[in-house]
């Protein structure tokens, strides 16, 4: 969990505690996602996708017309995703493994890929895929190994064997994207907001549209007040990535503090719409924007939302006393 700092953005003088773009995924509930793909690249329609655990669970989904599956509500674990078409047995995708316990967000990407028999591999992937440009990489597999190991020390707490963990794989691939973002991910947990934004950064000069990068960086440049630069970055991650209920809360911040009032209403009512428990914070950014606006009845309700949602939180008796302010201004006792 991480401070962010204030904000002159509302009548609400409070400081609010926000979920970090790493701190979601280690209590939510995960939706897994993607699209299916042809060997020429086309989107695969009416494709059965399975998911599956070692626990018993199983899924099925059909892609629509554009190639796209959905699985909603997983508990946290390691899954594996095939993709089949009894139509054409002459294809074959590899399955994909994934531990949503692993990514930065409760929303994973994981794409399959067909392809003929005769181009089969001897191995089939032993991680998620995330994106187009991760699969162009060909990470080195000591690299590889580092990270994953980043990956299970950062689990554990341990964040400087997992910082260490990611030195080596930097040093060993040196435009490992993935690795600079989750270390700056690592840089924030432990309030080191200066180093985590160069990381950021960098991974941003390799590919410009990884969405976690800008996320976090997005976050980070909240923090430093650097309003507008955070909008710029927050907005590109809302369009990479709709789901991301993290970038459309910050998204919604950082638009309301630029006085941009139709976005930020969008963006806070999308984060708690994608995750309502987690995006709980955006109740009190929403009460704010219906203060701004004079719409004092709007405001308190959603101060009370909040106030359910969290009944324990530090600035209760704050709110309450804003709540009766906003209720006697609009005419309700």
């Amino acid at each position: 969990m991480h401070r962010l700092p204030w904000l002159s953005i509302a009548v609400l003088v409070v400081a609010l505690t926000l979920v970090s773009p790493v701190g979601l995924a280690q209590r939510g509930i995960y939706t897994v996602f993607g699209q299916v793909y042809l060997p020429d690249g086309k989107p695969a329609a009416d494709i059965t996708v399975q998911i599956s655990a070692a626990s018993g669970y199983s899924a099925q989904a059909v892609t629509n017309d554009q190639g796209q599956y959905e699985f909603s509500s997983l508990p946290t674990g390691r899954y594996r995703l095939t993709a089949s078409d009894p139509a054409k047995p002459e294809m074959h995708a590899d399955p994909v493994d994934t531990d949503v316990s692993r990514v930065p967000s409760l929303q994973v990407m994981v794409h399959l890929f067909f392809r003929e028999v005769a181009d089969a591999p001897g191995k089939s992937p032993d991680r998620a895929v995330v994106s187009i440009p991760e699969i162009a990489q060909r990470v080195p597999r000591d690299a590889e190994k580092a990270y994953e190991k980043a990956l299970e020390q950062k689990g554990k707490g341990e964040f400087d064997g997992a910082t260490e963990s990611l030195k080596k794989a930097l040093v060993i691939f040196p435009r490992y994207f993935q690795a600079f973002t989750l270390r700056g991910e690592l840089g924030i947990k432990q309030g080191k907001t200066a180093e985590a934004l160069a990381d950021f950064s960098e991974a941003l000069k390799i590919n410009p549209d990884f969405e976690p990068a800008l996320r976090g960086s997005g976050f980070c440049k909240l923090q430093q007040r650097k309003i507008a630069e955070a909008a710029l970055d927050l907005g590109r991650a809302v369009q990479l990535d709709s789901r991301d209920s993290d970038a459309h809360l910050y998204f919604g911040i950082a638009t309301l503090a630029l006085d941009r009032r139709t976005d930020a209403r969008n963006s806070l009512e999308q984060a708690l719409q994608l995750a309502p428990a987690g995006a709980v914070t955006a109740r009190i950014y929403l009460a704010n924007l219906n203060a701004k606006e004079g719409r004092y009845a709007a405001a308190a309700d959603e101060l009370q939302k909040f106030l359910t949602a969290q009944p324990d939180t530090p600035n209760a008796e704050r709110l309450k006393a804003q709540q009766a302010q906003w209720r006697e201004l609009s005419g309700q006792k």
